[in-house]
């Protein structure tokens, strides 16, 4: 790709004729300025150029948690369980997302939802589907490992840890990191106000009826949505 040296200015150009592509992206680069910083909330802030280093406010996830929706047990409980000889544990709580979660005592369980703390006592979480309930109780027939679908506290970060560094450029999953580590807004470099001007005596906007000789100027749409 090249651009014409006669329509383009570039400071410390020798060529006479022609830019190659990397002279003139430079040559922007070095005489454009870095505007300056302003804040926007997350929400916001996809789209935008970090502006300064920013860390985790928080842990995530802060507690271990639940994966499935199922039953919390000791994994302790479980040993030895199978077709021939099944394990039954009462249930005696409900842990749910954003509550306090009851407690498991020896040889019991406690039901929970996806995203739940995991409760006391237990260290391990049984699908629904994969044991039966029946009576009050569920029936476990095969042994459960420790840590089994639960996700540990910090997994996806830690409080402190360093999420995205100054110039990088924020994007959807990024925006959502940022509000899950409890930032509320974020420091970026302001965005450009840029013009597009399309030249050409063939050139009509779109819609216009397209006199003899004449064609829409798709190239400036092109440009702009890429902008």
């Amino acid at each position: 790709m090249y651009i014409a040296a006669e329509e383009v200015e570039l400071a410390g150009s020798e060529t006479d004729e022609y830019v190659a592509f990397e002279e003139a992206l430079r040559a922007v680069q070095e005489n454009v300025p870095v505007l300056s910083a302003e804040e926007v909330g997350v929400t916001e802030s996809a789209g935008f150029v970090v502006a300064e280093d920013i860390a985790s406010k928080v842990s995530s996830p802060p507690v271990d948690v639940s994966l499935m929706d199922g039953f919390a047990v000791s994994s302790n409980a479980t040993a030895g369980a199978c077709e021939e000889n099944p394990v039954q544990l009462p249930i005696t709580g409900e842990a749910a997302a954003g509550r306090q979660s009851a407690s498991v005592g020896e040889g019991e369980c406690v039901r929970i939802f996806t995203g739940a703390p995991i409760p006391a006592g237990a260290d391990a979480v049984i699908p629904v589907e994969e044991c039966e309930e029946t009576d009050g109780k569920i029936i476990v027939k095969s042994a459960v490992t420790p840590g089994r679908h639960v996700q540990p506290a910090g997994e996806n970060f830690h409080a402190g840890e360093m999420l995205l560094r100054k110039n990088t450029l924020i994007g959807p999953g990024a925006a959502g990191m940022l509000a899950a580590a409890g930032i509320e807004k974020a420091v970026v470099f302001g965005r450009p106000t840029v013009a597009v001007i399309a030249v050409g005596d063939e050139l009509v906007k779109p819609g216009a009826p397209p006199a003899a000789g004449k064609v829409y100027g798709s190239n400036l749409t092109v440009l702009a949505a890429w902008l």
